[in-house]
């Protein structure tokens, strides 16, 4: 066997995952800096009605921080000069065969808009409440179950259980992902609060 198709090969993802970005949108308000949130439409086939970040599916031939100014821009109605990006977070891999890349970005000049095929409304939580109450933590158990047809069937599929993140902030209830990468952001604000 001739392994030279290996040699210099870029590592990359499987096919079968999706590959997505979100940005954390930062506004300033004469409170402090606030987080921009959207309510997806009601219409929408995936997540409908579901807090969220701007972001969506990464494009071939495009970087995680381009896909996130793209969605931005197209679900806010903006443009990408009105977009500072500051930087990255942590990567987040989902069960369901998710990679999500968030970015950090602020918005330096304009009015938010939202484009209705899109997104049903957006609002903002000042980034100090986030700091001040943590999220709420439940959990969620989810119980594998094989076809019939499973090649092995006395196998011993353990339950997974998975930990759920809750803010209740400003009547708004922010959970799941959206909270994930949101409790990531804050943990590294306060890890780093002493370098300023």
């Amino acid at each position: 066997m001739n392994w030279n198709f290996l040699r210099g090969r870029r590592q990359t993802f499987s096919r079968n995952i999706f590959l997505a970005s979100v940005l954390i949108l930062l506004v300033e308000t004469d409170r402090g800096p606030a987080v921009v949130f959207e309510e997806r439409a009601h219409h929408l086939k995936t997540q409908p009605g579901e807090i969220s970040f701007p972001g969506g599916a990464i494009e071939p031939g495009e970087t995680p921080a381009e896909a996130a100014i793209r969605e931005a821009c197209e679900e806010l109605l903006i443009t990408p000069d009105q977009i500072e990006l500051i930087g990255p977070l942590d990567y987040y891999v989902t069960p369901f065969d998710l990679v999500l890349s968030p970015w950090v970005a602020r918005l330096k000049s304009g009015p938010l808009s939202r484009n209705p095929d899109e997104v049903a409304r957006v609002f903002t939580v000042l980034l100090q409440d986030f700091i001040d109450h943590p999220p709420r933590i439940h959990y969620t158990k989810q119980h594998v179950t094989a076809d019939e047809d499973f090649p092995i069937q006395d196998y011993p599929f353990r339950t997974l259980t998975s930990q759920t993140l809750f803010f209740e902030l400003g009547g708004e209830i922010i959970w799941g992902m959206t909270a994930k990468v949101m409790n990531n952001f804050v943990e590294l604000i306060k890890e780093h609060q002493s370098d300023d």
